[in-house]
């Protein structure tokens, strides 16, 4: 059965970034394995993971679907990049429910919610200037859905940029979340969060596809 997939990762990147060479190379080994790419669907490592995935189907890879959940009219000043199939605006879904849910909150939450709720698995990529981001809370909201037992069958992996500030992160977020770990040189995995936190791009698409 095909896998949906969300990348998860700073919108501020550009394609001189390791964090965007990274999202691109994830985005292509998803699309090989024929998973659905979803992310917030902007710029950064969105684009880079949308457009790693597009670049693969257009050499054939038949299945691959990138779809970007995006902000309403008024919320972001950015465009949905030029990579995705199709985007869903939270602005619109919000206003389905009643206009009072229209605010930047509202949006900005239900967006995070749809990325982990719809997607079998989520990789994020670590920021490299700094650890306390929007990333690293998407990670920690991921957790306490978890723990919380309001995401079932979920699994999240955090991939690491090369240099000090992946090793502020390997050691950083196992100190916020803690709970039962295991650290070693390649990795940190835990026994009671399905989550991993590695240096190896294609092993967290290992990781995150595996049943």
């Amino acid at each position: 059965m095909k896998k949906t997939i969300a990348v998860l990762g700073s919108g501020q990147c550009r394609d001189n970034d390791d964090r965007y060479r990274l999202a691109v190379l994830i985005g292509e080994e998803l699309a090989s394995r024929g998973c659905e790419v979803i992310s917030g669907g902007y710029g950064g490592v969105m684009k880079a993971a949308s457009y790693g995935a597009s670049s693969i189907r257009s050499m054939g890879e038949e299945g691959t679907n990138v779809k970007g959940y995006v902000l309403g009219e008024g919320v972001s000043k950015n465009r949905p990049n030029e990579y995705l199939d199709c985007s869903v605006d939270m602005g619109v879904v919000l206003n389905r429910l009643h206009e009072t849910y229209q605010t930047p909150a509202c949006q900005c939450g239900l967006r995070l919610g749809c990325l982990l709720s719809h997607s079998e698995a989520a990789i994020a990529i670590a920021n490299h200037d700094r650890v306390l981001d929007g990333t690293l809370l998407e990670v920690l909201y991921f957790v306490h859905l978890i723990r919380r037992g309001i995401l079932l069958d979920k699994k999240l992996a955090i991939v690491l940029g090369a240099g000090i500030s992946g090793a502020i992160w390997a050691a950083y977020v196992p100190e916020l979340v803690g709970g039962d770990f295991k650290s070693t040189v390649e990795s940190v995995i835990w026994s009671d969060i399905p989550m991993l936190i590695t240096a190896d791009h294609v092993a967290a698409v290992d990781w995150a596809v595996r049943d």
